[in-house]
């Protein structure tokens, strides 16, 4: 670069990290320029570090050396190619951008996302071994460890992290909406009107994956606000004072042979009386191994396991419900690839809790391979409709009652969807997605 410049005093090598002004000195060109050289390096660095090779394509002629040459998968990376032509996820990133810019995001997204149900995250799991947990601030005694830092050294969260997401996708393909809030010391529980505990939220084999025992002094209150409580059972379930809570109890482990399946006996979400779901097989873990139930006392069996034994158990409490199944849903479910394909009817156990709850998304469409995202915002709401399925669709999106009009928001443009009986049709290609905008009276103003 051509200027008048006095010197250039950086040099990399020293690896400076900034320059400093002494008082009473006058600063020279130099000195500023060295600290620009220095910021610039590190921001390059940064990149370099964070991104690597692997954030932008490789020419041909790179393809005969390393990293290339002994991981073929990487010529492939970056949303351009080599010459700078999109690739097919670079244009669909450019389509989401102009997109993005046409969406009144402070009238229709400014509330945030709409979640009907909560999946609470345990307190240890995001702090393992935290002493606040361990109830004993206000109790005389001893210095306090866990024995389980010693036995359990090694921290394994996947039983956890798998439970949880396949009870996000379950209800995704049920129309629920979940938050993941992080469970709470005092005890109080969430408050959206369902509250699902995936297995293993409610084990006792590993601190880190379940809620704590005084977590459940949470459900009385839960449940006389008409809140709804779903819990999956895996072979280490323990839960304090079960029958009264829930309605049910446990008998015993399920024999490690037995296979998971439903048999209902009555009505629940898309499964009618006479139906059968079965499950995938267990590992013969704990975690993954079936319990056998026992109703209690005005509670009514949904539906059975293969031995004629109680699997889905609902109780009602004052205006609230508890729905015990003694399968552990979830995890069976992580242990199956691509389990929530077309074919797939497990969704149809979460279609039954939100009817039981009496919760809807404010937009929502009636289809298994079709999930809804809900923004809102004090002018109407967006939603994102996505197929997750191979066939193209054309499905009704429902919105709500307080909608006056419509949008399909593309990169080119708006398109006005007509109305009928409260809901637009939504065309979805094959793994494709649509973003609907609506407004409301207050909105149209």
């Amino acid at each position: 670069m051509k200027g008048d410049f006095t010197r250039d005093t950086f040099k990399a090598e020293k690896h400076y990290q900034h320059v400093l002004m002494q008082q009473g000195r006058v600063q020279l060109d130099a000195d500023w320029n060295e600290q620009a050289a220095i910021a610039s390096r590190r921001h390059a660095a940064t990149a370099v570090d964070l991104v690597g090779h692997c954030g932008g394509p490789a020419e041909p002629a790179a393809f005969g050396r390393a990293p290339y040459v002994r991981q073929p998968h990487e010529t492939q990376f970056g949303v351009t190619d080599w010459t700078g032509a999109l690739r097919p996820r670079g244009r669909v990133l450019a389509d989401l951008a102009a997109t993005v810019r046409r969406l009144d995001l402070d009238g229709l997204a400014a509330d945030g996302p709409v979640a009907t149900a909560a999946i609470p995250v345990p307190h240890e799991y995001a702090r393992p071994y935290d002493p606040a947990a361990y109830g004993l601030a206000d109790a005389p005694g001893g210095q306090y460890r866990p024995a389980e830092t010693a036995w359990n050294p090694t921290r394994d969260a996947t039983p956890l992290v798998a439970g949880l997401l396949n009870a996000f996708v379950l209800g995704a393909r049920a129309g629920i909406s979940a938050a993941f809030p992080r469970e709470r010391l005092d005890g109080a529980w969430p408050r959206q009107r369902l509250l699902i505990l995936p297995a293993p939220l409610a084990s006792t084999s590993n601190t880190l994956l379940h809620l704590r025992t005084s977590a459940w002094a949470g459900a009385a209150g839960h449940l006389r606000r008409g809140g709804t409580v779903y819990v999956s059972c895996s072979g280490d379930v323990a839960i304090p004072e079960m029958s009264d809570v829930l309605g049910a109890r446990i008998l015993d482990r399920a024999p490690t042979a037995a296979a998971a399946v439903l048999r209902f006996v009555r009505s629940w979400g898309p499964f009618a009386a006479g139906d059968e779901l079965a499950l995938p097989p267990g590992d013969g873990t704990l975690a993954t191994r079936s319990v056998t139930l026992a109703a209690a006392a005005g509670s009514e069996v949904v539906a059975v396991d293969g031995a004629g034994d109680p699997a889905l158990v609902v109780a009602s409490r004052g205006v609230g419900h508890a729905v015990t199944l003694s399968h552990p849903l979830e995890l069976l479910l992580a242990r199956t690839p691509d389990a929530h394909g077309p074919g797939d009817r497990t969704w149809g156990v979460y279609a039954g809790l939100a009817a039981l709850a009496g919760i809807a998304d404010p937009a929502s469409v009636a289809h298994p391979d079709v999930t809804t995202g809900t923004l809102r915002g004090p002018a109407g709401g967006l939603a994102v409709v996505t197929n997750h399925g191979p066939a193209a669709l054309r499905v009704p999106l429902r919105l709500p009652d307080e909608a006056i009009a419509a949008t399909a928001i593309e990169p080119t443009g708006a398109a006005q969807l007509p109305r009928d009986e409260g809901a637009v049709e939504v065309a979805l290609e094959p793994h494709g997605a649509a973003i609907i905008a609506w407004r409301t009276a207050a909105g149209a103003r």
